[in-house]
């Protein structure tokens, strides 16, 4: 081996270790700035759901279960960075009019969406990124007397499991799923002023309904 060789190769040894120093860093940083819970979170007020993003800095991709419950809370606006929930998204006996458009840039939810028990309901607005749920969809048992529509849905096109609409009493239509080709089994049930079920004419193949 030359004297030049012999030069080069631990410089090149050096160098290389530096890269390797700067990737660890770099993908440590990543990391860090992603900041989700380890497992399930519930969040009960809207100091808590406002915190979000700066308890959980940079949290796209939710790894567990998402529940927000709390007559305290109006709005899911400190929810607008993620993008997927691996679990389930239930948002129940809240305070939300209409507007959820906190939840505007979620795509995807792995396992169910529950909309349950908000008697200030009158329409679901702000879900517009939506395309898929894992395993059941369900707008249900509201107790909202004001909730006359669903309110739009414009990127939903698969439910694998339960697409459920229930026990809504003023609710008189569901045309809100434009997109909506493919759900597991279709339930809707107990809305009675729902005179048809207009806006399901895409689905293929429909499994159960009831």
């Amino acid at each position: 081996m030359t004297r030049i060789a012999r030069a080069v190769a631990p410089a090149s040894r050096l160098i290389c270790s530096r890269l390797a120093a700067v990737a660890a860093l770099a993908l440590t940083a990543s990391v860090l700035l992603a900041q989700c819970p380890a497992g399930d979170l519930t969040l009960t007020t809207q100091a808590e759901v406002d915190a979000f993003p700066t308890d959980y800095p940079g949290c796209s991709v939710f790894p567990g279960n998402l529940t927000v419950i709390g007559t305290d809370i109006t709005n899911v606006d400190g929810l607008s960075g993620l993008t997927a929930i691996n679990g389930s998204l239930t948002i129940r006996e809240t305070s939300i009019v209409d507007d959820f458009s906190g939840l505007s840039n979620l795509v995807t939810v792995g396992v169910d969406l529950q909309i349950l028990i908000m008697p200030d309901l009158v329409s679901v607005l702000g879900f517009d990124a939506l395309e898929e749920v894992g395993d059941d969809f369900r707008i249900g048992f509201t107790q909202a007397n004001g909730l006359v529509t669903l309110g739009d849905f414009p990127s939903l096109a698969r439910v694998v499991g339960k697409f459920e609409i229930d026990q809504n009493p003023s609710l008189t239509s569901i045309d809100v799923f434009p997109v909506l080709t493919e759900v597991g089994h279709v339930a809707i049930y107990l809305n009675g002023n729902l005179p048809n079920l207009d806006g399901l004419e895409n689905l293929d193949p429909v499994g159960e309904v009831e």
